[in-house]
């Protein structure tokens, strides 16, 4: 009977829980989506380009001005990003009285064809037909600007020196042409650059070259954050420097933004602005709030789920798999996977592995694959080494976790399926449509079955040292996992900052210290998944098929179609 009333109170206490992160989930999803009011968006249009390529993006309106004349802003993305990277600026666009389009350039997001940044400029060319020939809003045509985040503002030069319909151009962490056009009271033409301090592709020295012929001033004169010319005469010029950002952040810096929107506000101070609030600070507490509440929503029901299918009652029924080394102490077993994995040869030799991967059209993808397989070599030869003490074979290691576990085999891949599946609805409501896509387009689909088994392999790996050879018991609680889930991850991290770190260091190129500021949140998924998982499953298959599910997904949607090495080094 006590038993009875101490289960119920158990269940009535875990559902109190889902409800709590349902509800924050919820009115997380609601907000972010509804504000602000002011702005009407409409998500994913497409259009054609002249040689066949279909461009895909989104059109931000100030909500009850769809009618009204007013200026548009067209806002490009860098690599290995997408439209959704630059949301924030667009939507403080739409609430400051203008449309805003953000697209995806060809090779990324959702859209088509492979990436050639000599033809960028047909897609943003598409753009403007578009909003010619079908506008689904009232554009004054006469009256553009133009946002290019990195990549995004080499075709941004382009098309503002060539189209005097273009008044504004804002270069976000990117290049300035010297010889771009100097605007006048006639033909006008604001630039506004914009760059973090921390910037790890372009430097300082090139913007103010680019800058010193619109302000007539040496090299030597151009002072940052000092604006030049006047907006009244069509020449403001400017270099805005943020002590706080890096070359990534800057697609979601809110005082870039805040820079943004008032730049082009003072190009069109005739627009009356439809709402003066600023809602970048506002929306990233409401993200915070929804990612909360979507975890929460996606871990509290793995065990019940697991034990639904897997048709137990209680924990004990679950048999959970382990792995034990008796001749290698436990301090060793900790301490050896991670001096394997920083010996540089062994990484190399499973980065070897994996190379013939880059010639892919999804190199960035390869290239994330072979930096992964490098630890992942580096674990199976400490599984072997350590085996051998124990006369265990490599195989009878890696084959043990399915082999008490064969008649639920199946049923582990139908929970792990389910729970790809709620993952990735949770994170694309709310980081992908937000802040990072992660939808790839149809023609990188295909790619997704090549490189999931790759990433569950690597996967199953990884779980037999973190959590096969640690033995951390289903009967663990919270604190138990919260501890694991840091030691995993800082399997991870340790590892990759190292040799993403080296590698600039050794190319003298630091464009992929990018990379660490992706990974490091996506391990940190991986290693909590990975541990819960297994906790309520007893079982290494259920995590690894999610997170392989996962970084297939926002790998193939941030790696650019394009062949050999060239989207690596653009």
């Amino acid at each position: 009977m006590i038993s009875t009333i101490n289960r119920n109170k158990f269940l009535s206490k875990r559902v109190l829980i889902a409800l709590v992160f349902l509800f924050l989930f919820t009115v997380g999803t609601v907000l972010i989506f509804t504000v602000p009011f002011s702005v009407k968006i409409t998500y994913s249009l497409s259009v054609q380009t002249d040689d066949g390529v279909t461009i895909y993006f989104n059109l931000f309106e100030p909500a009850g001005r769809e009618t009204e004349k007013k200026p548009a802003v067209i806002i490009g993305h860098g690599v290995m990003a997408n439209k959704e990277f630059m949301k924030g600026y667009a939507i403080d666009l739409a609430a400051a009285g203008f449309a805003a389009i953000a697209l995806d350039f060809r090779g990324h997001g959702q859209s088509t064809g492979f990436l050639d940044t000599d033809k960028l400029t047909y897609d943003i060319d598409a753009i403007i037909d578009f909003l010619n020939s079908t506008p689904p809003t009232a554009i004054d045509m006469n009256n553009l600007g133009y946002i290019g985040y990195s990549m995004g503002g080499f075709p941004g030069n382009i098309i503002v020196n060539t189209s005097l319909n273009f008044k504004c151009f804002i270069g976000v962490g990117t290049i300035l042409d010297p010889n771009l056009r100097l605007g006048n009271s006639t033909d006008p033409l604001n630039v506004l650059m914009i760059e973090a301090r921390f910037d790890e592709t372009f430097g300082i020295p090139g913007l103010i070259t680019g800058l010193a012929p619109r302000t007539g001033k040496i090299v030597s004169e151009i002072d940052l954050n000092k604006l030049y010319g006047d907006f009244s005469n069509g020449n403001a010029s400017m270099i805005y420097l943020d002590d706080n950002s890096d070359h990534l952040l800057t697609a979601w810096d809110q005082d870039f933004i805040r820079a943004s929107r008032n730049w082009v506000i003072n190009t069109f101070p005739s627009i009356r602005p439809v709402d003066e609030n600023f809602y970048a600070n506002y929306r990233l507490l409401i993200f915070f709030i929804q990612v909360i509440g979507g975890l929460g929503l996606f871990f509290v029901p793995v065990e019940p789920l697991s034990k639904l299918i897997l048709k137990s009652r209680n924990k004990k029924e679950i048999k959970t798999y382990n792995l034990e080394f008796r001749n290698t102490s436990e301090k060793k077993l900790i301490l050896l996977p991670l001096l394997y994995s920083l010996t540089i040869v062994l990484p190399l030799i499973g980065m070897l592995v994996m190379s013939p991967l880059l010639f892919t059209p999804l190199n960035i993808v390869a290239l994330v694959i072979m930096i992964f397989f490098g630890q992942t070599f580096s674990f199976l030869v400490f599984l072997w080494r350590t085996g051998k003490k124990d006369e265990l074979s490599l195989r009878s290691i890696l084959t043990e976790p399915f082999k008490d576990q064969k008649t639920n085999l199946l049923r582990h891949v139908i929970i792990g399926s389910l729970l790809a599946v709620i993952l990735y609805v949770i994170l694309d409501l709310s980081v992908g449509l937000n802040y990072l896509g992660i939808v790839p387009s149809i023609i990188k689909i295909p790619w997704m079955f090549l490189f999931f088994p790759i990433y569950l392999i690597i996967g199953l790996i990884m779980n037999i040292v973190f959590i096969g050879i640690k033995q951390m018991r289903i009967e663990g609680n919270l604190k138990d996992h919260i501890k694991s889930t840091f030691v995993v991850f800082g399997y991870l991290a340790v590892y990759t900052v190292f040799y993403i770190v080296l590698f600039c260091v050794l190319l003298r190129n630091f464009f992929m210290l990018l990379f660490i500021i992706i990974i490091l949140p996506i391990m940190l998924l991986t290693a909590s998944v990975f541990v819960i998982s297994y906790a309520k499953t007893g079982n290494i298959l259920v995590g690894s098929i999610i997170t392989a599910f996962i970084q297939t997904c926002i790998a193939t949607t941030l790696s650019p179609l394009a062949f050999g090495l060239f989207a690596i080094f653009v």
